[in-house]
């Protein structure tokens, strides 16, 4: 669409090879390429209003394919735009779907269509380097759109008018979209919809243990309530959904025992999936529970289909009512997805953001170490909240209080810190969002985190009541922005984008003008380096979560780490050079600062992490020296025990690598292993005796010395 109108095309020789031309309303050219036999093909060009050019590049059998250069208005290559492009189509991996869209190298770009096994549209999307642009639209089996389902207006498409279809004549009637849910187009019996396979990668041992848990699900003896086999239904999350859904789809939803079997099978396994969500289910047998009932079953399928197995999306992104609700008083915002295109197929449909790989103990020793981690694992595990926090001052009361005699309860004001560390923990172990024997942990405080943020300013603090201070906040802050940046690995969920985005742009706010940060909020002009090191770790996993940063914040972090640095002796400072870790006055003035060098080992983590090179900087490797004068030890009764100062030190020294790293690793090791509790309901954890045990309690130490087992 130029300005003052629709283009214009005119076929400008005859049959064959052909040479066509798309003109602005001033008759100005705007589209000019040839035709092969009806399709374009070879060379093609695209012009701006103003007469600069557009886009350059060819087409093949009708579809723009190859590299392709794109230029604004003001002549200037467009990056966002610019790229190779190819046409890929291919078979879902079930309920015969397919699916056919354009990727820009290698991103799902342009208009993307999935198809029902008649050849009906399921989906037509589209899509601007994975994320979702323009209308959305989705029709249920049986060709009914669903407007309040999928469906939606995600903005402005960025390619010319014509670039992957023809400009419509202006002569041409207009094509009529759907606006208005129609159920006569819905299946008439639930049983016409085709039943789904096994999920991909589920093998035929581990179909037929999900078949036999639902079955004794649903089957129960008098004297069995088969609890376990919902949870192992639960535990195996989207790889369930079949069997779940095969089993809805054939049951009689007009029939007392019907219904009461499809309310065991959704309130008991398939809403825990859902993250407790609701989907609008009805508990009766009238017509108007059928109608509604079987749009909830047709929107349970649908979303499967698009979203596979994997239900991080299911937990994250629904927008949806914690309580059934009415058909009608449902509105627009019930589902918006961060669709992923690439479980269509058994493999992956090259297209969406890659996801970034955890480092961190993908394949850490199975040794005295690994088991050590297990049971901190474990311990942290046992003690999350239902809601999905870890509770600083009362995870001891998350169950029944006679089953948990541990101690250590830290100030109400750090939830979101510590739950962020337990997160990490968790993260860093080589459980993910979609996989491992922790996912669910992962989702419930991932979940928790995004329910605790402002969705104006991005901060997440969660609410204890009484007098608080900025700095747990922007501890907390920092500390859960890194976890949420950190669990995009394992999804590119639209939630966790969006929330991480916000999180980033709120740290970006809180840093003071070409400095660091502090505790204020808008930025007073004080830094300090325990801030600082949390804030840039927090936006080096968001940059490689493909989130916004401003690399201005890393300058004003070296610069500040600069200026606390001695040159001399390699100690960076708190807040002045010269100056030791902070204590609070009255809580723990007692822990002698010299008996940990935090600060130094904070400043030489984030140098390190920032490019500087220990080879050509002699103060880093000063500051190394430095850490190794005071290794890990347990001595509680002197008031040492620096757990703080651990963490931040182990990052620093695997950075280092070499000696420096062995020995600290040794000693660490030996401290760690050492002083575990081995004992009853505290086996995993660690006492909170060191500085800042008093404020993050025993999930705050436990959680910390996790992380540092995790640093290979």
């Amino acid at each position: 669409m130029g300005k003052g109108g629709t283009i214009i095309g005119e076929l400008v020789s005859g049959q064959g090879l052909a040479r066509w031309t798309h003109s602005f309303p001033n008759g100005d050219t705007a589209i000019e390429g040839t035709v092969l036999d009806g399709e374009r093909s070879g060379d093609w060009k695209f012009w701006h209003p103003n007469g600069k050019l557009r886009a350059s590049g060819s087409y093949e059998r009708g579809a723009p394919g190859g590299a392709w250069e794109f230029w604004t208005l003001d002549g200037d290559r467009d990056p966002e735009l610019s790229g190779s492009y190819q046409l890929v189509s291919g078979e879902g991996a079930q309920a015969g779907l397919s699916f056919s869209g354009w990727t820009l190298d290698g991103e799902a770009h342009g208009p993307w269509t999935i198809a029902w096994e008649d050849g009906s549209p399921m989906l037509q999307a589209r899509l601007h380097r994975g994320r979702p642009v323009g209308r959305w639209r989705f029709f249920h089996h049986g060709r009914a759109f669903d407007p309040e389902f999928v469906s939606a207006d995600h903005g402005e498409v960025t390619e010319p008018e014509g670039f992957f279809e023809l400009p419509t004549s202006p002569q041409a009637e207009p094509q009529k979209e759907p606006t208005v849910f129609d159920p006569s187009g819905l299946p008439a019996d639930l049983a016409e919809v085709p039943a789904l396979s096994a999920a991909p990668g589920i093998a035929a041992e581990q179909q037929a243990q999900i078949e036999r848990h639902l079955k004794d699900y649903l089957n129960p003896t008098p004297s069995e309530d088969r609890r376990s086999d919902a949870q192992e239904l639960i535990r195996r999350g989207g790889s369930s959904l079949p069997a779940l859904l095969n089993e809805l789809r054939l049951i009689s939803w007009r029939e007392p025992t019907g219904i009461e079997r499809a309310r065991r099978l959704v309130e008991g396994v398939l809403q825990p999936i859902f993250g407790g969500r609701s989907f609008g289910w009805r508990w009766s047998i009238d017509d108007g529970a059928w109608n509604a009932n079987r749009l909830s079953f047709l929107r349970a399928y649908g979303f499967y289909l698009i979203t596979g197995p994997h239900s991080i999306v299911w937990h994250l992104d629904c927008r949806l009512p914690t309580q059934p609700v009415a058909p009608g008083q449902v509105t627009s915002d019930l589902l918006r997805p961060w669709v992923s295109l690439s479980e269509m197929s058994a493999g992956r449909i090259p297209g969406l953001p890659p996801y970034y790989d955890v480092q961190r103990a993908q394949s850490r020793s199975r040794s005295a170490a690994g088991g050590a981690l297990d049971e901190a694992l474990e311990w942290l595990s046992r003690h999350q909240s239902p809601n999905g926090s870890w509770s600083s001052a009362g995870f001891m009361r998350v169950r029944a209080a006679q089953e948990c005699g541990c101690d250590g309860p830290g100030s109400k004001y750090m939830d979101v810190g510590v739950t962020g560390l337990a997160l990490l923990a968790f993260l860093g172990s080589g459980n993910s969002l979609r996989d491992g024997p922790y996912r669910r942990e992962l989702v419930s405080g991932i979940r928790w985190l995004l329910e605790n943020q402002d969705q104006r300013t991005g901060l997440i603090r969660a609410d204890a009541g009484g007098y608080r201070t900025d700095q747990a906040d922007m501890y907390g802050h920092g500390i859960a922005t890194l976890a949420l940046c950190e669990a995009t690995a394992s999804a590119r969920s639209r939630a966790l984008l969006e929330g991480g985005q916000r999180a980033v742009d709120y740290i970006l706010t809180a840093r003071n003008p070409y400095g660091a940060w502090r505790y204020d909020m808008p930025p007073m002009g004080d830094s300090d380096t325990s801030v600082t090191g949390w804030m840039v770790e927090a936006l080096q996993s968001a940059e490689r979560a493909g989130l916004d940063i401003d690399p201005a914040a890393y300058v004003g972090a070296l610069n500040w780490i600069a200026a606390m640095t001695d040159d001399s002796t390699g100690r960076v400072g708190y807040d002045s050079q010269g100056s030791r870790s902070s204590r609070a006055a009255g809580e723990n003035e007692h822990f002698p600062p010299e008996k940990g060098e935090a600060m130094t080992a904070i400043g030489l983590a984030c140098s390190l992490a920032l490019g500087q090179d220990p080879a050509t900087d002699a103060v880093l490797m000063k500051q190394a020296e430095l850490l190794l004068k005071v290794l890990p030890e347990w001595a509680p009764r002197q008031f040492g025990c620096d757990m703080y100062y651990w963490y931040h030190g182990s990052r620093a020294m695997r950075y280092v690598g070499g000696r420096h790293w062995r020995r600290w690793n040794g000693s660490l090791k030996r401290t760690l292993l050492d002083s575990q509790r081995k004992d009853q309901h505290f086996k995993g954890s660690w006492d909170p005796v060191g500085p800042w045990g008093h404020a993050g309690g025993r999930v705050y130490s436990t959680a910390l010395m996790a992380l540092c087992l995790e640093t290979y």
